[in-house]
This record gives C-alpha cells, sequence and structure tokens, in this order.
C-alpha cells in the first residue's frame, strides 16, 4: 500500500501541478475535503493510514476526469478569441479533446468512419469531412494548427511492418500536401513509435526531407506516454512541422514537454483496474505455464505468465500480465490479459480477465464520459477496442498542445478565432452548430467552411514523384 500513495509531507512534490490538472488552483479534491493529511513530525510508532490518503489510483481519476465530454463541449462554444485547430483523421477524438482541453477551438476535421464523423459533431459541433485525400476541405478556412494521424498498422511492431511498402504506409508522406495546402502554420502529426526506428527511420525521415523542400522546419521526438501519466506501454512518434513562411528562423526551434512521471512512479494497471468485471471478459483454466519473474518497474510490463509464444487471439491472448505495471498497448482489436486484482505471486492461473473496453479507455487517461459517447454511437465492444487502439493518449496529447500552445504565444502568433456563435436547433438529430468567425491573413473575418481568406496553401508540385524502394509516390 506504501507504494500506492503519493508524498504529501513539507517539500514533497507531486506531478498534478506539472501536469496542470487544477489549473493552478493548488486544489486537490478529496471528496469532501480539500485538505491533505498531515505528516506526524515525530515518530509515533505504527501510524494508521488516514481515511482520506491520497493514492495514485485517485490521482490518475482526478487527471483522467478534469475534462469531461461535456467539459469540453463548453469550451468549444466559450465565447472570446482563440487559435484554431483542424484535425486530419479525427479518429475518437484523442487529438481533438486534447487540443480543446488547452484552449483550441476546432473548425473542422476529416474521418472516413461513419460513428466517428458522427461523434466529431456531437462534441465540436462544426464540419467533418469524409476522406481526407478527397480534399473536400481545401473550401474551409485555413487553421493556425493542423494536427495528423494516418494508420499505424504498417508502421507497427504488431503488424506486418511493412513500412512504406503499401497504401497504408505511403499515406504517411502525403500528409506534407495536406497539412501544407491546409493552411495551417504549425502541425503535429502522430504514428507509432517504431515509425522514427522501422527501415533506419525511412519513412520519417523522407518526411523530413519533403517538408524541408516546401520551407517548413521539422522537429521529432519519441514520447513514451507512461513518462506523461498514461499507464500503457506504448510510445509515439511525434513530429513538430513549422513553416519558415511564418516563424522565419524561429522555426527551427521547438521544445518538446519534458517527462512528469519515471518508470519508478508511473501509474499502472491497477490505478485504472474495474473491481467488478462481466463474465463474458473472464477466462478459465487457459493453460497458462507461469514465467519467471523479470522487472519490477511499474514503467516496464510484468509478464506473469503465457498459453504459448506469440500474440494468439484478440479474444484469448497468449500474454497473461500483471496489475503493478503498465498495461499492454491496446490495439483495435483488443486490450490483452490480466491477472485478477487480488492476485498475487505464487498464486495459479484458473480465472484470468480480458481488459475490458472501459478499461482500455482508462489506460489512456480518457474519462468515463468519453467512454459513454463512444457507447451512445455505436454499442459494440469491438468498436470501443478500435476507439482506443487509435491515436494518442489523452495526457500526452495534451503536454504536446500545451507545448505548441506555448510555441505560439512565445512568438505572439495572433489568435485568428476573432467570435464563436452558438446555434441550438429546435428540430432535427442536431441539437447544436458552432460557427467559428475566423480571422484571415488579409485582415478579412470569414466563417468556417468559407474561402475567402487569403490563401497561402503552397504545397508539393503537383505531379512530382519521389521513389522509395522502387515505388513512385506522386504528389
Amino acid at each position: 500500500m506504501a507504494g500506492d500513495l503519493l508524498a504529501t509531507g513539507a517539500g514533497a512534490t507531486t506531478p498534478l501541478l506539472a501536469l496542470g490538472a487544477f489549473e493552478g488552483k493548488g486544489k486537490i479534491p478529496l471528496g469532501a475535503s480539500n485538505r491533505i493529511p498531515k505528516i506526524p513530525t515525530r515518530a509515533t510508532g505504527i501510524i494508521p493510514l488516514p481515511s482520506k490518503t491520497l493514492t495514485k489510483r485517485m490521482v490518475h481519476q482526478s487527471l483522467r476526469e478534469q475534462f469531461t465530454v461535456q467539459i469540453l463541449m463548453d469550451l468549444c462554444d466559450r465565447q472570446g478569441q482563440a487559435y484554431s485547430v483542424a484535425v486530419f483523421g479525427s479518429g475518437a477524438l484523442g487529438c481533438t479533446l486534447s487540443a480543446i482541453s488547452v484552449g483550441f477551438k476546432p473548425i473542422w476535421g476529416t474521418e472516413v468512419e461513419k460513428h466517428m464523423r458522427q461523434m466529431w459533431v456531437s462534441v465540436c459541433a462544426t464540419k467533418c469531412y469524409g476522406d481526407t485525400n478527397e480534399k473536400k476541405w481545401l473550401a474551409a478556412a485555413q487553421p493556425t494548427y493542423g494536427k495528423s494521424s494516418t494508420h499505424c498498422g504498417s508502421f507497427s511492431t504488431g503488424g506486418m511492418q511493412e513500412g512504406l511498402d503499401c497504401d497504408r504506409g505511403a499515406q504517411y508522406l502525403l500528409q506534407v500536401n495536406t497539412v501544407v495546402e491546409s493552411g495551417a502554420k504549425i502541425a503535429c502529426l502522430e504514428n507509432v513509435g517504431n515509425t522514427a526506428l522501422l527501415n533506419g527511420g525511412q519513412a520519417v525521415k523522407l518526411l523530413r526531407k519533403l517538408f524541408d523542400k516546401v520551407g517548413w522546419s521539422t522537429h521529432l521526438k519519441v514520447l513514451h506516454v507512461r513518462h506523461y501519466g498514461d499507464p500503457t506501454n506504448k510510445s509515439h512518434a511525434f513530429i513538430i512541422a513549422i513553416s519558415r513562411a511564418e516563424f522565419g528562423d524561429r522555426a527551427d526551434y521547438f521544445t518538446f514537454p519534458p517527462p512528469m512521471f519515471s518508470d519508478e512512479n508511473c501509474f499502472t494497471g491497477r490505478d485504472i483496474v474495474h473491481k467488478e468485471v462481466p463474465a463474458k471478459y473472464h477466462r478459465h483454466n487457459a493453460g497458462d505455464t507461469a514465467l519467471p519473474a523479470r522487472s519490477l518497474l511499474p514503467g516496464l510490463l510484468q509478464k506473469v505468465a503465457q498459453i504459448a509464444p506469440g500474440q494468439g487471439p484478440a479474444k484469448l491472448t497468449n500474454a497473461l500480465y500483471g496489475l503493478d505495471s503498465v498495461t499492454p498497448t491496446p490495439t483495435t482489436l483488443g486490450a490483452g490479459r490480466r491477472v485478477k486484482i487480488d492476485w498475487k505471486a505464487g498464486d495459479g492461473f484458473e480465472e484470468t480477465i480480458m481488459w475490458t473496453p472501459e478499461e482500455a479507455m482508462k489506460s489512456k487517461s480518457f474519462s468515463d464520459s468519453h467512454a459513454k459517447l463512444i457507447r451512445d454511437h455505436c454499442q459494440s465492444d469491438a468498436f470501443m477496442y478500435e476507439c482506443a487502439g487509435q491515436g494518442v493518449a489523452f495526457l500526452t496529447g495534451r503536454a504536446i498542445d500545451l507545448a505548441v500552445l506555448a510555441y505560439l504565444q512565445t512568438h505572439g502568433t495572433p489568435m485568428d478565432v476573432v467570435e464563436t456563435v452558438v446555434t441550438r436547433p429546435s428540430k432535427g438529430s442536431i441539437n447544436r452548430i458552432i460557427k467559428h468567425d475566423i480571422c484571415g491573413q488579409a485582415g478579412v473575418n470569414t466563417k468556417t467552411g468559407g474561402s475567402t481568406c487569403t490563401d497561402t496553401r503552397h504545397g508539393l508540385k503537383t505531379g512530382g514523384r519521389v521513389p522509395v524502394h522502387g515505388r513512385n509516390y506522386v504528389f
């Protein structure tokens, strides 16, 4: 139990304030009381734990629930100036919600999956176009900030690792034109961490060369989400691309957020696990064989047993993991298998449990209301697993977006959203519509979806070809 506590005595530090969990108010909600238990100043023998002790589980819950879907919707609706953001491949809204949480207003997005498009409209109340490559968004207002994430299957260690040698992998390079043609001034491109390693980092290196060709500076960093408060075994390769035409030599400088946690004190599966799990997620006598104990660091996966080598089917994965480390990375097919909440070393494996879809969402630090939003649009477990497997974990995404916001503010970039108007129709299935007035570079205000801003979109020359492994990528 002692390892589950956060230091709260004199001189102790806590990652709460570093993550901006309570907006600098210095108050940590603990039920009906905001007081942190006092630490005795002298030895008194065995001291019983106070009933209001701040545990890691409580801290992570506070971090997850600081931005519910309703709070994020209110941030979209709020009046006043802001920076705009457009999201390509909005998916389960991970990139979108983190941007909203730091103050960006989403003016439009793209997404091919029907339920996910509906989720965008429910939260953002602005236009969500279909396929990014159809470029219907070219007629829309130009954002200050662009965010893009392409399919990770061709780069992931759990996939075929085809890299650029498949159509989905090639989409990674097409993001260059997408970002530049959108008119954004700064952009964040995300994919799995292995993208920076596969084939010597070929895809990342080529993407950065293409950005350089059109006058953009790029900055690369592979971040492990457990170091930013998300208790899962996931890494992301982030590229921040900055327009030299907009920022000049300042585009060559960008500071990524420092880690807030270490492998020794990061959150774990025990901090998010449900005490009661429906019977359909339980597995009995799967044939697990115990494995020798390896690392006990919370930041490293703790595999305690396995049925056989390899991954195994999604409904009964071969590996079995303990709860006192980060969770296996959620995938679009499932989130792996764990021991019971009261299991301890030396116990058998007669009963094990699949990580539920809701637990998978918690491992990426999304609020419970986000899981409800997903269920409201599609009831199936498969859809929620797909949502959990996509995109950026919330607290890591929020840290990146705070860094982008700081960059824009430091360099005096004017906010382009000058007014927000919310309409609430009395009829129909859509209960709110948002119109953001955008100030164009020529000083002209345009509604999102309009095209009267000065056009600064200059992508790679159409028809240009980039050879990779004998294949030509046409831009």
